[in-house]
């Protein structure tokens, strides 16, 4: 009898050693690729796989747009804690611009991170504008037109009717300046000469440029 008793107190002493000595470790967590970037915002994901020593008692992302491996002494959002994927909309942030992001979560061991993304904000664009098919044409007029069907992230401050005898035309040529804005428009041009070979464009001009239309003859 006294031998089981022995044997029992010694196997539950080496249980009781053995659970002590397991390694204590930080959580293992994976830093997700960004999505649905635009102008000033994108979307941050990130996955704690294991909690580690314990359970994951805090969790979030760390990001910087000048370091390149950031840490929470950086910009820190935390965002819950445990086990699981997560998410976060950073917004508010510079267009064209390079930010860094890392997942992080954090138990009694300590914080762990996962690898670092790089995503760079959207840029604004040149606007897209298409050329109307000329209309009643006469010997000196015709009826032009064209349509600003996308402004580019930025404000169209002009938009109207570029024209040239003979080449494709540009600002710098004749220019028919019709309001600003998205939008269909339309002119009837006057004192054209009789018997040229003329070229249009619509035209539209933002904060990135000018943009064209397609050439239309008459």
């Amino acid at each position: 009898m006294k031998s089981i008793i022995t044997i029992l107190v010694a196997s539950i002493f080496l249980l009781s050693c053995n659970k002590d000595q397991a390694p204590a470790t930080s959580p293992t967590v994976l830093s997700l690729d960004p999505s649905e970037i635009s102008l000033t915002s994108f979307i941050m994901s990130g996955e704690v796989t294991n909690e580690g020593f314990n359970a994951a008692k805090d969790r979030g992302f760390v990001y910087s747009a000048t370091n390149p491996n950031p840490s929470v002494s950086d910009n820190k959002i935390s965002v819950g804690y445990g086990k699981g994927q997560y998410s976060h909309t950073l917004d508010k942030l510079s267009i064209n611009t390079t930010y860094y992001y890392k997942a992080y979560a954090t138990n009694d061991k300590g914080t762990a991170y996962g690898e670092v993304k790089t995503v760079k904000t959207a840029d604004y664009l040149l606007a897209l504008v298409s050329t109307n098919l000329p209309q009643n044409i006469t010997y000196t007029t015709a009826e032009l037109g064209g349509n600003v069907i996308f402004e580019g992230g930025i404000p169209v401050t002009e938009k109207g009717l570029c024209l040239a005898i003979g080449k494709t035309p540009t600002i710098e040529d004749i220019k028919i300046v019709n309001g600003k804005g998205l939008g269909v428009f339309s002119n009837i041009v006057i004192q054209l000469m009789a018997g040229s070979n003329y070229i249009v464009r619509a035209y539209a001009i933002n904060g990135k440029g000018v943009s064209y239309g397609n050439e239309q003859k008459f």
